[in-house]
């Protein structure tokens, strides 16, 4: 039997392993792409020169005219405008759903199921998995319950206890 600590440890590495096989791919699109090979030499480019490095250093500096769309812009503003806000409409209000049928119990067979309801007029129904009682559709029934949907809301119904009759324990 494998530990929590070891799925863990094994998840790490599989997703370290994943990272790893997606870089391998990218890099080999990319060779692929650009046409070399992954062993061909990679030129680097030469130092430069101790006149190239005092050229450069008495090159005029930049001026400040390069930033002046940026100062120019009103920074307290969003860089982009807002998209408009929508005009929603109140929704109308669903009906609340009705109150859940009573379960009186549940038979649970390995090929079928049914469970027993009585319905809010007082009726007594045996139903199966699909059947619709009080407009809830019965999904599933196991042991002491049953699962009841309706539209998006699923609800469980469960056999109530049985009220024991002054102080006896068991």
């Amino acid at each position: 039997m494998v530990s929590v600590r070891g799925l863990r440890l094994l998840e790490t590495a599989l997703k370290v392993t994943q990272g790893l096989l997606l870089v391998g791919v990218v890099l080999a699109a990319r060779a692929a792409l650009s046409g070399s090979s992954a062993n061909d030499p990679t030129p680097v480019a030469a130092r430069p020169t101790a006149d190239e490095v005092r050229a450069a250093a008495a090159a005029p500096p930049r001026t400040l005219d390069g930033y002046a769309s940026i100062w120019e812009r009103d920074l307290r503003q969003p860089p982009i405008p807002p998209a408009p806000q929508s005009q929603k409409k109140p929704k109308a209000k669903a009906k609340p759903p009705p109150p859940l049928p009573a379960l009186l119990g549940t038979f649970v067979e390995p090929e079928t199921s049914w469970a027993h309801f009585r319905t809010r007029s007082g009726r007594e129904r045996i139903l199966r998995p699909g059947a619709v009682i009080d407009r809830y559709t019965v999904v599933s029934i196991e042991p002491g319950r049953v699962r009841l949907q309706s539209g998006e809301d699923y609800h469980w119904v469960d056999v109530p206890k049985p009220k024991l009759k002054g102080n006896k324990k068991r």
